[in-house]
């Protein structure tokens, strides 16, 4: 199924078009490495768990600056699955 929802996309074509809307925490460079985007650094706290320090000034598409509580609350989704 073709979606647009980026905690359950699973194309390319979706990956292609998400990528223009949403910048990631992280990004992937051409040879597989985890480099910095909207977090400066990240550390596992524990096996099921990241603690992320996302970069000073980042703001919503209308100007809201980001808070810690939407990106952990969208982030909560990546662990569901769609019905």
């Amino acid at each position: 199924m073709l979606t647009l929802d980026p905690a359950n996309h699973y194309s390319i074509s979706s990956t292609s078009v998400l990528r223009h809307v949403y910048d990631p925490l992280l990004d992937v460079t051409n040879d597989d490495k985890l480099v910095p985007a909207l977090a400066e650094s990240w550390k596992a706290v524990s096996n099921t768990t990241w603690r992320f320090t996302l970069r000073k000034g980042v703001r919503f598409h209308d100007g809201t600056p980001s808070r810690r509580t939407a990106c952990s609350s969208r982030s909560s989704a990546y662990g569901t699955t769609p019905s």
